[in-house]
């Protein structure tokens, strides 16, 4: 009897064991689950953190390369207004548009790149300093380059304060800017000037120029095969979206909100000027590959509307000649003329739109092999030609930058369009993505 109920209660024993163990076991795989949870998290938040530390640094480091590009535009305005420079300039019938000239002599400014000539030259670190310093004008006083750029130990043998002296490269990360000088492309809300409502859309000065830009043979299967549209009617679609009528332009008619029906979802022409170049990526007709062969010459920040003719690329040279000339010349003479003119514009630059007139007039020298090529014959009517040479410039002051910090695998890009003026820079746009 007595060994029946020690067997009892030895089992019994046994199986509080079982549970105990069982209990155990159970915590142990709940306690690794939420350790390992936490663990996630924890370290979740962390490379979050570090992420956003790094996207605010490189959206800090393009802000940077917007603020040193800006003083180098300025300090090209600083140069070109300087009397000793002007002086020296009119001697030879010549003027310096320094905005201008920084931005077409140094269309990129790259860190890495000055990091890199900094790291192939074989001057001590001070001097690499001093000299990416006087490269950029910003040269320090003599005697500079002395002073300790880290702790110092003193005549006792105790470091002193570190100097608060850092080098110009002396930070992580790196940025990239490029220039474009928005001065040198066509304005295409100058579709919608009021001052030319009262002319017909052929006679619209700036829809010339779009004409111009379109006219060469080259773009004859876009039109024809795969827009099936007119390039007037192209042009028109570009006016109507911003006009604020709502009558389409040119021969059209109707109601030029109709061409919007079919789209889905559909939207209405809007009636006010472009705010950004790719907004004319809403317009009916204007696809991804009609956009991608002009929109780069298109602007919508130049509101004087003027064009300038020693910046300005050869196609858009190309379509104020066409839209200047007579509507006799044909492409082809037109396109022959072109490349002596580029030629002579880098020898002489244009000083003022009455020279560009005369000059595409004027038959090009003849060299070598070649045979001298004919003047373009200008429109006859003369109020066409007037209109557009008040749209001609020879300086530029508006001007686009795009900067990017990099910084890791971070990467921040804004883009902003500034008007140059003497004193402070205005800004017309500021994008950050």
């Amino acid at each position: 009897m007595q060994l029946l109920r020690r067997t009892a209660g030895q089992a019994r024993d046994q199986g509080k064991k079982g549970v105990a163990l069982l209990m155990a076991l159970i915590m142990i795989v709940l306690m690794t689950a939420y350790i390992s949870e936490f663990n996630y998290s924890a370290r979740a938040r962390i490379l979050s953190a570090a992420h956003a530390r790094d996207d605010m640094r490189a959206l800090y480091l393009a802000r940077s390369g917007i603020r040193v590009y800006m003083l180098l535009l300025s300090f090209g305005n600083q140069i070109a207004g300087n009397q000793f420079v002007q002086g020296m300039l009119s001697q030879f019938g010549m003027s310096l548009d320094g905005a201008t000239m920084i931005c077409k002599d140094l269309p990129f400014f790259d860190t890495a790149m000055l990091r890199f000539l900094v790291g192939a030259e074989s001057m001590t670190s001070d001097e690499k300093e001093e000299g990416v310093m006087e490269l950029l004008g910003m040269g320090g006083a003599d005697g500079e380059a002395d002073q300790p750029t880290s702790s110092s130990v003193n005549a006792i043998g105790m470091e002193d304060t570190p100097s608060l002296r850092r080098g110009l490269l002396d930070f992580e990360g790196d940025f990239k800017v490029e220039c474009s000088d928005e001065t040198s492309k066509i304005d295409i809300n100058g579709l919608a000037e009021p001052s030319f409502f009262t002319v017909g859309l052929q006679q619209n000065p700036i829809a010339l120029m779009l004409y111009g830009q379109m006219s060469p043979q080259e773009y004859d299967p876009l039109f024809e095969e795969r827009l099936k549209i007119d390039r007037w009617e192209l042009i028109a679609n570009l006016k109507d979206y911003i006009d604020p009528d709502e009558q389409r332009s040119h021969t059209f008619g109707g109601d030029e909100g109709r061409q919007y029906d079919d789209f889905e979802p559909r939207y209405k022409p809007k009636d006010r000027l472009f705010d950004t170049v790719q907004e004319a990526r809403m317009v009916a007709g204007v696809t991804d590959e009609v956009f991608a062969t002009f929109g780069p010459g298109w602007s919508v920040h130049n509101r004087s509307y003027q064009v300038n003719v020693n910046t300005a690329s050869p196609a858009i040279i190309r379509a104020l000649v066409r839209a200047v000339s007579s509507p006799i010349m044909s492409d082809q003479m037109i396109d022959a003329r072109m490349p002596p003119l580029m030629v002579e514009r880098m020898i002489i630059p244009f000083t003022n739109a009455k020279q560009f007139t005369q000059r595409i007039q004027q038959p090009s020298m003849g060299s070598g092999a070649a045979p001298p090529v004919p003047g373009i014959m200008l429109n006859p009517d003369p109020t066409v030609v007037e209109r557009i040479e008040k749209l001609i410039r020879t300086k530029s002051d508006v001007f686009r930058m795009t900067s990017t910090g990099y910084i890791g695998d971070s990467a921040r890009t804004m883009d902003v369009t500034i008007r140059m003026r003497r004193s402070t820079p205005r800004y017309l746009d500021w994008r950050e993505r």
